[in-house]
C-alpha cells in the first residue's frame, strides 16, 4: 500500500523528462496477473488524467492498448516479457525493466529473472528494479551482484510499520451475526475440515509408496531376486503387485518418520478434532468440490459485507469496505449477489 506499482514508475519517467531524457525512457512494468496489468495502467492514466495508450498502457494476452514508443510506461504480464525476450533478447528500446510482486514466485518469474541477469551482461544501461511487499532484498540482491564487493545492489525499503491503527476481527468474535452468515460458515469450515483430512491421506499414501520404492530399490540395487521363482514373473500384474505389497508393507512408518509436510498436515488434523489414525480411503476431489467451496466462499464474502455496510449506515457512520477476492469471476459473482440482495436492507437504513 505504499505506492509502489503506481508511483514508482511515474517517479522515474517525471525525472527522466525534467532532465531532457524522456525520448530515451520506456518503462515496462510487469504484473503477475492481467487484471493488475489491465487496471494499474487504468489507474495511472487516471492520475495523469489522461486516455490510456498515450503514456500509459498494457499489453495482455488477447488485449492490447499499447503507449507511444518514447516517455511511457507499459505494463505487462510476465508471460508476455518473456516472449518478447526470445523474440528481442536485448529489449531494443526498453530503458527500464520493472518487476513487481517478484515474490510471487513461479517458474515464468524465475525464467524471467535469469535472462534478465544474462542480459545486463550485455546492455548494462538496462535499469531492472524489482518490487515487492515481502521481499527477501538480500538474496535478491545477492543473484544480481557480479561478486565484488564494490557492486552491491542498491536496496529501498518503506518502514512496514503501520501507518494507521489496524483492529483485526475474526468472524466467529463479531456478535449477532445473521443466521445466514452462521449457517454460511459453519458449511465452509466443515468443507476445509474435509478437504484436509483428504490431503492427509493422499500425502500418507504418496509417502507409504515412496518408502515402498525406494525398499525395492535397495534390493534391486543389492542384487536380491524379489520374485520367489520364474513362475510367478509371468503370473498377472496384479497378483505381483499384491505379492509386493505383503513384503513391504512391514515397513516401519511410524509418526517418527513423516515428513516436514506430513508432520505438519498431521497436526492441522489433529488440532481441528479430526482422525489421524487413517486408514486411505477411496474418496477423492472433484471438481464439485472445489466449486461448492468457492461458491460458498464467495456468498459468504458478500453476505458479510452486506451486513457490515448495513450496520455501518444504521449507526451513522461511513465509508468503504474493501473485498479481496482470488479472481474476476469471484468479483463478479460477489457483485451480482451485492446487487441483488443489498440493495433494499441498505435503503431502509438510509431513510
Amino acid at each position: 500500500g505504499s505506492g509502489k506499482s503506481t508511483q514508482c514508475p511515474q517517479y522515474i519517467l517525471e525525472d527522466s523528462i525534467a532532465n531532457g531524457m524522456g525520448g530515451n525512457t520506456r518503462i515496462v512494468v510487469t504484473q503477475p496477473r492481467r487484471i493488475a496489468a489491465i487496471s494499474v495502467a487504468e489507474r495511472i492514466a487516471a492520475e495523469r488524467d489522461e486516455e490510456i495508450g498515450h503514456s500509459v498502457g498494457y499489453t495482455v494476452r488477447f488485449n492490447k492498448k499499447s503507449p507511444r514508443e518514447a516517455a511511457s510506461i507499459e505494463f505487462v504480464t510476465t508471460g508476455v516479457l518473456l516472449r518478447r525476450l526470445v523474440n528481442d533478447s536485448f529489449l531494443d528500446g526498453v530503458s527500464h525493466v520493472m518487476i513487481d510482486e517478484v515474490h510471487e514466485r513461479d517458474i515464468n518469474t524465475d525464467f524471467l529473472l535469469i535472462l534478465l541477469r544474462e542480459l545486463l551482461d550485455k546492455r548494462p544501461d538496462l535499469r531492472v528494479i524489482l518490487m515487492s511487499a515481502t521481499l527477501d532484498a538480500e538474496s535478491f540482491g545477492k543473484y544480481f551482484s557480479s561478486g565484488d564487493d564494490n557492486d552491491v545492489v542498491p536496496v529501498m525499503s518503506v518502514p512496514t510499520k503501520p501507518r494507521h491503527p489496524v483492529e483485526v476481527m475474526h468472524l466467529e468474535e463479531m456478535d449477532e451475526l445473521p443466521n445466514n452468515i452462521r449457517d454460511l460458515s459453519q458449511s465452509l469450515l466443515r468443507l476445509h475440515d474435509q478437504q484436509l483430512q483428504l490431503d492427509l491421506e493422499v500425502a500418507l499414501s504418496e509417502e507409504k509408496a515412496a518408502m515402498k520404492l525406494a525398499a525395492r530399490s535397495v534390493a534391486e540395487d543389492q542384487s536380491k531376486n524379489l520374485n520367489e521363482s520364474s513362475e510367478s514373473s509371468s503370473s498377472s500384474d496384479s497378483e505381483d503387485s499384491d505379492s509386493d505389497d505383503d513384503a513391504e508393507d512391514n515397513i516401519g512408518f511410524g509418526l517418527d518418520s513423516y515428513s516436514p509436510r506430513l508432520r505438519a498436515l498431521n497436526d492441522a488434523v489433529s488440532m481441528r478434532g479430526g482422525n489421524t489414525d487413517i486408514v486411505t480411503s477411496n474418496r477423492r476431489q472433484t471438481f464439485s468440490d472445489k466449486r461448492e467451496i468457492g461458491e460458498i466462499t464467495t456468498k459468504l464474502l458478500a453476505n458479510l459485507a452486506q451486513h457490515v455496510a448495513q450496520e455501518e449506515t444504521c449507526a451513522g457512520r461511513k465509508g468503504s469496505i474493501l473485498c479481496f477476492l482470488p479472481g474476476l469471476d469471484e468479483i463478479k459473482e460477489a457483485t451480482e449477489i451485492l446487487q441483488k440482495e443489498s440493495d433494499r436492507a441498505l435503503k431502509a437504513c438510509m431513510n
